[in-house]
């Protein structure tokens, strides 16, 4: 009985949250927003960031036995790091963000 309370106090909890974190994110998103910016994304900025993600991934596999040598040393990182800079950043900037966003770090 005492788990069902708990469940049911933190569920209830959880549904009074998200609302609030929803609208702080959509703030955060409209702050960097520009009805100007939208063109120019869609036909400049997301190609090129399509580009940077192949062409990262390209060099990620060619720097590939590299990186598997400076992930012997600890942390064991590297091949993480590495994928982070050259394909996720790129590719989170063309796909995640939104269109005529122009934050780099918003999305």
């Amino acid at each position: 009985m005492k788990q069902q309370l708990l469940v049911l106090t933190l569920l209830f909890t959880v549904s009074i949250s998200a609302p609030a974190y929803a609208e702080e994110a959509n703030a955060n998103a409209n702050e960097h927003y520009s009805r100007f910016f939208v063109v120019p994304d869609i036909i400049f900025y997301r190609p090129v960031g399509f580009a940077f993600t192949v062409v990262g991934a390209a060099l990620f596999i060619a720097i590939s036995p590299f990186t598997a040598f400076a992930n012997i040393a600890p942390p064991h990182d590297a091949f993480e790091k590495t994928k982070d800079i050259l394909i996720m950043a790129p590719a989170s900037y063309t796909f995640l963000r939104p269109v005529g966003n122009y934050s780099e770090t918003d999305y």
